[in-house]
C-alpha cells in the first residue's frame, strides 16, 4: 500500500517558523492559552501537546537518536508530519525513506507507520493530527523494540465506538 506523495521541501522560512515553535514548547512558566501537556514521556523519547480542538491536535515528537517509535496504525485518524530538526528514516506503507528537517510527509488512515532517529542527536518532528477520534487507543501496533502489545491476526482491533468523541489528553 502506497500511502502518500512522498516528501515534501519546505522553503527556509517553515523551517524557522516551525524552529521558533519549537524552542516555545519548552519555555518554562509561559501561558499559550490551550491545553499543553509537557514532556510526557514516551520509550523513544517525548511527545508534547502544542495545541488542539475538535477534530485535530499538535503535537512536537522528541526522538532519541537510535530510537524509533512502533510500527503503527490508526483507524479514526490521518498524521501530518514536519521534520524539524535531525535526520529520520520513516516507514509508511509500503515506502522508506530518509527526512531532513523541512520534509513532511502525509500519513492517511490505516497506514502502517513508524519513524526512527538515524542521527546523533535528536529528533524533532511537528505532528498534526486530525480526525474522528484522536485518543490514544486508536493505536494498532504490529512491531514495537519497547514490549507494548502488539496486534495479533486473530486479534482484531476494536476502535472506540463514538465517531463523535473527540479527545485533547490533558497535561498529566
Amino acid at each position: 500500500m502506497t500511502c502518500f506523495a512522498g516528501p515534501r521541501i519546505a522553503p527556509s522560512n517553515e523551517v524557522a517558523t516551525a524552529n521558533s515553535v519549537q524552542e516555545q514548547a519548552f519555555m518554562p512558566g509561559d501561558d499559550l492559552g490551550f491545553p499543553v501537556s509537557r514532556n510526557e514521556q514516551r520509550p523513544w523519547g517525548a511527545s508534547t501537546v502544542l495545541a488542539g480542538d475538535r477534530g485535530h491536535k499538535v503535537r512536537l515528537l522528541t526522538v532519541l537518536p537510535g530510537k524509533r517509535t512502533s510500527l503503527q496504525r490508526h483507524s479514526e485518524r490521518a498524521e501530518h508530519w514536519y521534520v524539524v530538526s535531525g535526520q529520520a528514516w520513516v516507514d509508511a506503507g509500503d515506502d522508506h525513506f530518509p527526512m531532513l528537517p523541512g520534509d513532511t510527509v502525509d500519513i492517511p488512515e490505516d497506514c502502517w507507520h513508524r519513524i526512527e532517529n538515524t542521527g546523533k542527536g535528536l529528533l524533532s518532528v511537528v505532528e498534526i493530527l486530525w480526525g474522528h477520534y484522536l485518543g490514544e487507543d486508536d493505536i494498532e501496533r504490529k512491531e514495537d523494540d519497547f514490549g507494548r502489545p502488539v496486534s495479533r491476526d486473530n486479534e482484531p482491533f476494536s476502535a472506540p465506538t463514538s465517531k463523535d468523541r473527540f479527545t485533547l489528553e490533558p497535561a498529566r
